[in-house]
């Protein structure tokens, strides 16, 4: 049952990948085409007062908005890279975010709460999934390193009151608290940054028509 769902995850997340990588080929394209073909003409043709934004232009659908295109679609396969290890592999999770609690839990909270996150994630991540593949091993460290487990131990610690000598009762409750960061702040992230770009990025090509054409 777990390797069915596993295989469903994988071909979800391969047909997002084909997505993505097409989605982004195609506005890297019409951006770089756009500038080639019109925009340097335009640059070349420009007068004293239209250079300026000729030129901007130029620097716009050149180089701005293809590596925004880029940008976005590496943080969108990061991120559903990411969904599919938690779903598949939730237990490699916990098992990671107990092992944070156990070497960490000794700390002072105020200092828990000023760090807020890992920095050595990834040691977490090599040191729990030794037989993993790099790549997920890889994913594994950049979703510690995105949620704030240290300030997440340090909230749990304050509420237990005081620091807990019960190490289980405090894991199960930073677990909780990791699990409704993961939901609610990294996997339910909307493409709304990705339309945004597209509406930014036809409208500047209609107005640099207008005005440079």
């Amino acid at each position: 049952m777990q390797d069915s769902a596993l295989d469903k995850n994988l071909q979800e997340s391969l047909s997002t990948l084909k997505s993505s990588a097409a989605t982004t080929v195609l506005g890297v394209l019409a951006n770089v085409i756009f500038g080639f073909v019109f925009v340097i003409a335009w640059i070349k043709g420009a007068s004293l007062t239209q250079a300026p934004l000729a030129v901007g232009a130029g620097i716009a659908f050149l180089a701005i908005f293809p590596f925004l295109y880029v940008w976005l679609a590496k943080v969108s396969l990061l991120r559903k890279g990411v969904s599919l290890l938690y779903s598949s592999g939730k237990p490699m999770v916990h098992k990671a975010v107990d092992l944070v609690v156990e070497r960490t839990a000794s700390t002072q909270t105020a200092l828990l709460k000023n760090k807020g996150r890992l920095e050595d994630a990834h040691k977490y991540a090599a040191e729990v999934g030794g037989e993993m593949p790099g790549m997920m091993q890889n994913l594994l460290g950049s979703l510690l390193s995105k949620v704030p487990i240290l300030g997440i131990i340090a909230e749990v610690q304050d509420t237990l009151g005081a620091v807990t000598g019960d190490l289980g009762a405090l894991q199960q409750n930073v677990r909780g608290k990791v699990d409704e960061h993961i939901e609610q702040k990294i996997l339910t992230q909307s493409p709304a940054w990705f339309w945004l770009l597209v509406v930014v990025n036809v409208g500047l090509a209609v107005a640099a028509w207008i005005f440079l054409a």
